[in-house]
């Protein structure tokens, strides 16, 4: 929240008054004026969410160790259980390595899906 608040508090004063002079109402000076300028943190918060995604399985132990059955796996979770439960260093450093090349896509394709002109 607090990222949200300082990009909001970045927004220029001019733009915002030149905005109100202009007859823009609350809505259109959202999606016209704040969305715009809040594109840099809304594309960090995707990229972080991606990543936590797809790596994060702190609440998968915790509530079901990983079950019923294999449904509440991540892939992080089992690079783990095959590294040091079955010993498969080599098969969970090729998972480690397609999950990089994943999470690197798929923040590149997040970062050029959000573009905008004033990136």
């Amino acid at each position: 929240m607090l990222i949200y608040m300082a990009g909001l508090m970045n927004i220029s004063s001019e733009v915002i008054e030149s905005s109100e002079l202009d007859g823009a109402g609350l809505l259109r000076r959202i999606w016209h004026i704040d969305l715009p300028h809040l594109m840099g943190q809304v594309r960090f918060f995707l990229i972080f969410g991606i990543i936590g995604g797809l790596q994060d399985f702190g609440i998968q132990i915790v509530l079901t160790s990983g079950g019923p059955g294999y449904s509440t796996y991540v892939p992080a979770y089992y690079m783990y259980i095959e590294a040091f439960t079955a010993g498969r260093m080599g098969y969970a450093t090729t998972i480690g390595t397609v999950m990089f090349a994943a999470i690197f896509l798929l923040s590149l394709v997040a970062y050029r899906g959000m573009k905008t002109e004033t990136n």
